[in-house]
Order: C-alpha cells, then structure tokens, then sequence
C-alpha cells in the first residue's frame, strides 16, 4: 500500500509484520532520483497491510465543472516544507511547494535579495544566519504569502535557545540497536544516520527524550548521526558500527 502524505512524501507499508514504513522522498523526481528508503521510518508496533489515512480537505471545487453548483473559486492557499538534502553541503536547501487549491503560479523569496519563480527549487545561501523565506501562489482568482524563517549553515552553539542542550548517543561502537537520551524533550525532531559519503541510511522521529534505533541490517563501519529539529541541524557526531 503507498499513499501519498500532506507532507508531499510517499508512504508504503510493509508485506510482512514488520515495525517499518518505506518512503519515496521525491516523488516528482524521475528515476533513481526519487530517493526510495526501506525501511526508512521504524514504527512503535508491528505493522501489516496499512497506512493511517490522510483526508484531504483541500480539494476545493472542480471550477467550470457542473459539480461546482455553489459558485466557488479556488483561491490558493500558499504552503511549503524544506530539508537540506547534502549534509556536506549545509547552505544548499531545497524548497518543496506544498500549496492548496490550484496555485497557478509560484513566486519565492528566499531572504537573501534572490527569487525564484520554480514550483520547487533548490537555493544555496552565500553564508550562514537566519533567512525569512516567503512563497506567494497565485491563480485567476486570487494570491497566497506563507513565510517560514531558515538557519542554513547555523549550529546548535549560535541559537541561544539551544546551548544547554545536550544528547547522548551510544554505546559507540554498536551493534543491533543504537540508544539516544537528550536532556530535552525537541518538537518535531528527526535523527538521522549517514554513511561517510553523505548518504542517508536511516531515519526515526523522535518522539520522546529517550529512544533506540534498530540497526542490525545495517553494515559495518562509520556513520554520521544528526538530531534536526524541522531540518535545522542540531546536533551531529560520529558512531562505528561493528560487523
């Protein structure tokens, strides 16, 4: 089963009963890069043949069509997520439109005097620090401006609101599973494992101050571990996988 998230992600369950969903990161993308991830999200119980369902209440009315008997229009509701795709390459971000009913056009502003009329483009910042970026849609019936604030190239020790933060990942080196404490609860985190050559291999969400991740189908050797907080890089390290 594969269904399509509010997130613009592709999520498929599992044949067997397994703890795991699979995900197709682009799925605008041809070919290999899609980025399809086995096993790339590990559930807190056994799955078989389902996905949670994500009604979509954004459909808006079909324009011009006999259904449309109220004489609405879709005026467009601008949105957008973002993530850092090559964690060697910190100030390149990519910018994915999640927009609703119907934008026609797409107008970004990422903050740094550039702009970018692509539906999701890929923006690589001169230098570190903080940036307002604004995504306004539009069609014939009206326009939309959402704005989130990015840190591209910004670490835990210059955000204030961080500097007493502190993780601990171990026992480095491993084996089956790696174990994760934090001092503190982080909303809508992320921790992600890379191979030394910035490929993504692994990744759970981070649902309380304490959690394992399995990693017995993992191979031997080095990898970069990562906590992001909405794909704000928070804290990294290093950790040795044994055979």
């Amino acid at each position: 089963m594969a269904q399509l998230a509010p997130d613009g992600k592709i999520y498929i369950s599992t044949a067997g009963s397994t703890p795991y969903l699979h995900v197709i990161e682009y799925p605008d993308r041809k070919g290999m890069a899609c980025t399809v991830r086995q096993r790339a999200i590990e559930l807190p119980n056994i799955n078989v043949y389902s996905l949670p369902n994500h009604p979509n209440f954004r459909l808006g009315p079909d324009d011009g069509s006999l259904c449309d008997t109220l004489g609405l229009d879709n005026h467009p509701l601008a949105n957008f997520r973002w993530e850092q795709e090559d964690t060697l390459s910190p100030l390149q971000t990519t910018f994915f439109d999640l927009s609703s009913y119907e934008p026609a056009s797409w107008y970004w502003e990422f903050g740094d005097g550039t702009v970018s009329q692509d539906t999701s483009p890929v923006h690589l910042y001169d230098t570190a620090g903080a940036y307002q970026v604004c995504l306004t849609v539009s069609n014939p019936y009206g326009s939309d401006t959402f704005c989130q604030t990015l840190f591209p190239g910004v670490t835990s020790a210059d955000n204030p609101m961080l500097q007493n933060f502190s993780v601990e990942v171990y026992p480095n080196p491993f084996r089956e599973r790696l174990a994760v404490s934090m001092n503190t609860a982080l909303k809508d985190a992320v921790f992600r494992l890379y191979s030394t050559t910035g490929q993504l291999v692994a990744t759970k969400p981070v649902m309380d101050r304490y959690f394992e991740m399995e990693a017995t189908a993992l191979p031997g050797g080095f990898y970069i571990w990562e906590l992001a907080v909405k794909n704000q890089r928070i804290k990294s390290g290093k950790c040795v996988k044994l055979d």
